[in-house]
């Protein structure tokens, strides 16, 4: 039984009808594209390049457990109706607080935009010391470009949700071609 808490306790209902794929086509990448983190972007390819593939079953692993993470999560949300962050918040009213610190913060650090800079920059220029100030300048035209993006959209979740839709398309053919 969970405990009840502050929170009501949960009702049991009947699952819905599931949605037609086409329906659920765009909400589904954003789910996709904020479920890949800088680990499927910069992390994991820097690892795979340094070991020449030996570490490569070590991504395919987290991968994989990472589709059975949010399935497990996805599951939880339509059998409670209630999201996963609730249920945790069922067991502790402290995880409320932990949760939202471990979305804020990574958010506010553009790490992101400094890391993709220092790949694109290995990538024009080769070696670093021979372009210092590069780093520094895509970082800020990075960060610039997410800005207008961002805002010369008519509506902010389309334009997101095509950001994403280009995003998982990259991912996968990256997986392919690896």
């Amino acid at each position: 039984m969970i405990p009840r808490g502050t929170l009501p306790t949960l009702e049991t209902r009947e699952l819905p009808p599931p949605a037609p794929l086409r329906a659920m086509l765009g909400p589904g990448i954003i789910l996709a594209g904020l479920a890949l983190g800088s680990g499927e972007f910069i992390i994991w390819p820097y690892i795979t390049f340094q070991s020449r593939f030996v570490f490569f079953w070590a991504c395919l692993v987290g991968v994989t457990m990472q589709y059975f993470i949010n399935m497990e999560i996805t599951r939880w949300t339509l059998a409670t109706g209630e999201h996963v962050v609730t249920g945790f918040y069922r067991i502790s009213r402290h995880f409320g607080w932990i949760f939202i610190l471990f979305n804020v913060i990574p958010w506010m650090v553009p790490a992101w935009a400094t890391s993709a800079a220092e790949l694109t920059s290995w990538l024009v220029w080769g070696n670093d010391q021979e372009h210092p100030q590069g780093v520094k300048i895509l970082s800020i035209a990075g960060l610039v470009g997410c800005g207008l993006i961002l805002t010369a959209g008519p509506v902010i979740y389309e334009t997101v949700e095509r950001m994403q839709m280009l995003l998982v398309t990259m991912v996968m053919v990256l997986v392919i071609v690896l």
